[in-house]
């Protein structure tokens, strides 16, 4: 069987993909990095509104709002910074097995397992970014309603 015929373009291609992946996990990493922020505000403004002043000074309907956006944003961080299992391609293992072969064959021959991989983590990136984006809009509502709060009752 004859060896086919490389794409002219297949190890730039290959290397495009690669840059893309890095940058997929990068980007995890910074989203994670916010995400334990967001837990962690989450975990000290429940502390404060929890403590025996906090949660009884503020009314019911307050309460009820702050208690739910403060849950809601909790939730959904810990959604959002749970640990998924992200492709990286190709394998060591496939590779190691194909070592015989030409650099340029095996980044034609695993271009396919590179841009199944980004196509997989781009799904999951996009989850983790809804994820967040929903846990800060919760925590925003917690700012805005206990500082109208404050203000209000200052008055």
């Amino acid at each position: 069987m004859a060896t086919p015929r490389i794409p002219a373009g297949a190890t730039f291609a290959f290397d495009v993909g690669i840059a893309q992946l890095e940058s997929q996990f990068k980007r995890i990493d910074a989203l994670d990095t916010k995400a334990a922020v967001v837990l962690g505000v989450d975990g000290v403004l429940a502390g404060l509104l929890l403590s025996r002043q906090g949660g009884q000074a503020l009314p019911g309907i307050i309460a009820t709002v702050v208690f739910t956006a403060l849950a809601w944003s909790f939730f959904l961080g810990l959604a959002a910074f749970w640990t998924q299992r992200y492709k990286a391609a190709p394998a060591p293992k496939a590779v190691a097995s194909m070592m015989m072969r030409g650099e340029d064959w095996l980044k034609w021959r695993f271009l396919g397992n590179v841009l199944l991989a980004h196509e997989i983590n781009s799904s999951k990136l996009e989850w983790k970014v809804t994820f967040l984006k929903l846990s800060m809009i919760g925590l925003a509502l917690d700012v805005v309603v206990l500082s109208a709060f404050l203000l209000l009752s200052s008055l």
